[in-house]
């Protein structure tokens, strides 16, 4: 029996609620068949915790370096056998294993055409850049970056295509901090703080079909406090400049009306607690009170400066810069 784990990654935290606590471990528990990845043909058998599937060799070393040279390992070292096939073990979650290999054996399981939940592609991304199965890992991770891209112009052109939850981007943050997806960190952080705000953060957020709370890793519960208020300072010195300044522009139809229509604004999102908002295109309901000259000139401050925090925006969470990452 062979027993291959390579690059593991850091161990996930066993749950510390419900009742998971009183499963026996996988090693004392009789190992079963997949239900779904099992074809009577194939020529070898993994198995991940206490699931066994049984594949094609041959599939899994068109597909993957490390799977090639893993078996042709075994191959040599003469390992034990399951059904007459050779027997491996691999330390991977069985329902990571099996997403995988889903996606290598069905295409129409992983459609990159179609909306896939968040635990699929978290599945596919930890085993697919483990075993170096590039083309799965490439469009599993087009599902991350879509929705948390690293330009500005990504952002305004978002696409959803991972159902959202409760603590959709605190588990987004786990998974970029696990398998070191560094670009996609600084705009979670922002659509974090954006949305929940430090409150939630702090406190965390429960699932309501668990009834658990959800919470981020304590050091990155600090990264989103502290960043929003980065986010908020820096916004005033980029997005927000022309609130912080309130220019007098040329042509101003009425300075009085426009300067109080600025200040309506700068209260409604800073008062009684600031908000961040400094990815916020120009609203709408802005224009209002201002007259049609302000409106165009500040308009234009707002993109420029919106463009400049966007630059900024890892510095904000304590990140490498976007030119580093």
């Amino acid at each position: 029996m062979a027993s291959y784990g390579h690059k593991r990654p850091p161990k996930r935290k066993k749950p510390t609620s419900g009742t998971d606590g009183d499963q026996p471990p996988a090693a004392d528990i009789e190992p079963k068949n997949s239900s779904t990845v099992w074809y009577k043909d194939g020529s070898i058998i993994l198995q991940a915790e206490s699931t066994r599937f049984r594949v094609h060799h041959t599939v899994l070393a068109q597909n993957s370096p490390i799977f090639e040279d893993m078996l042709n390992i075994g191959e040599a070292s003469g390992e034990d056998t399951v059904d007459g096939c050779p027997f491996v073990i691999l330390h991977d979650a069985a329902a990571d294993l099996e997403a995988v290999l889903r996606a290598l054996y069905d295409r129409r399981y992983f459609d990159t055409h179609e909306e896939q939940p968040f635990g699929t592609v978290a599945s596919i991304l930890r085993v697919s850049k483990k075993y170096e199965i590039q083309h799965l890992y490439d469009r599993a991770l087009e599902y991350l970056t879509d929705q948390f891209p690293s330009t500005l112009a990504g952002w305004d052109a978002r696409l959803y295509r991972m159902p959202r939850y409760e603590g959709f981007t605190f588990d987004v943050i786990a998974l970029a901090r696990e398998l070191d997806l560094a670009r996609v960190l600084p705009a979670a952080f922002y659509r974090c703080v954006e949305l929940y705000g430090a409150a939630f953060v702090l406190e965390g957020l429960r699932d309501p079909a668990t009834g658990r709370v959800k919470r981020l890793a304590p050091h990155d519960q600090k990264v989103a406090v502290l960043g929003m208020q980065n986010a908020v300072t820096r916004s005033l010195e980029t997005t927000f400049a022309w609130l912080k300044t309130r220019p007098e522009v040329d042509g101003c139809e009425d300075i009085y009306e426009c300067d109080d229509a600025m200040r309506d604004i700068s209260d409604a999102l800073w008062m009684p607690f600031p908000r961040c908002a400094a990815l916020w295109k120009w609203q709408g309901e802005w224009n209002k009170s201002l007259c049609k000259k302000c409106i165009a000139a500040l308009k234009e401050m707002h993109y420029e400066g919106r463009a400049k925090f966007w630059e900024q925006l890892p510095a904000c969470f304590d990140l490498p810069p976007w030119k580093d990452q």
